[in-house]
């Protein structure tokens, strides 16, 4: 028997020194050097009355991989522990690089006045998100690389317009992420 996380009911972001040098040689000799910022990242607290007596959940040892306690584990803890696991390691590692375009297109006539816009992002360096993506796929994968070449007041035609109706859905199910981003607010 071993304990998997550290003290479950803390409210703090503070993490060991020793955890963090653990858990950077842990992502540069799995993920290499590249997804290491010059400088751990050191995250405070929101809140004024947070409890800072123990140091944040996080994994008690970097080698015990979601994969390497998965046979001793049911699946809604080895999902807990994943999620753990996984916000921990991104929480150490370098920030993603999203390049991400927006295109106005105003179009005007005599009876109206038309604001089109599209937006579009590319991934150029995924950083955390190669272990952790807080988005949804739908969120993160949905918008598209705009053409290249577009040039501030281009000139652009209509060549059609559907007509769509929409009716107001109910909020997305939670996932883990949403979960704990809704429990941490």
């Amino acid at each position: 028997m071993v304990g998997l996380i550290t003290y479950m009911r803390t409210d703090s972001v503070r993490i060991s020194p020793e955890a963090v040098d653990n858990v950077r040689e842990f992502i540069s000799t799995v993920y290499g050097t590249q997804y290491i910022p010059p400088t751990p990242p050191v995250y405070k607290s929101k809140s004024s009355n947070m409890q800072d007596a123990h140091e944040a959940i996080r994994p008690t040892t970097i080698t015990y991989t979601p994969d390497f306690v998965a046979p001793y584990l049911e699946k809604d803890e080895l999902s807990l522990y994943t999620l753990i696991y996984n916000r921990f390691v991104a929480s150490q590692m370098s920030p993603a690089i999203i390049d991400q375009t927006t295109v106005n297109i105003r179009s005007t006539n005599s009876n109206n006045d038309f604001l089109f816009r599209a937006t579009g992002s590319v991934i150029v360096f995924n950083g955390f998100l190669i272990i952790y993506d807080y988005q949804s796929d739908d969120e993160l994968h949905s918008s598209s690389s705009l053409p290249k070449g577009l040039e501030e007041q281009q000139d652009a035609s209509l060549k059609d317009i559907e007509k769509q109706g929409s009716s107001t859905k109910p909020p997305p199910r939670f996932n883990e992420a949403s979960l704990v981003k809704e429990m941490t607010n």
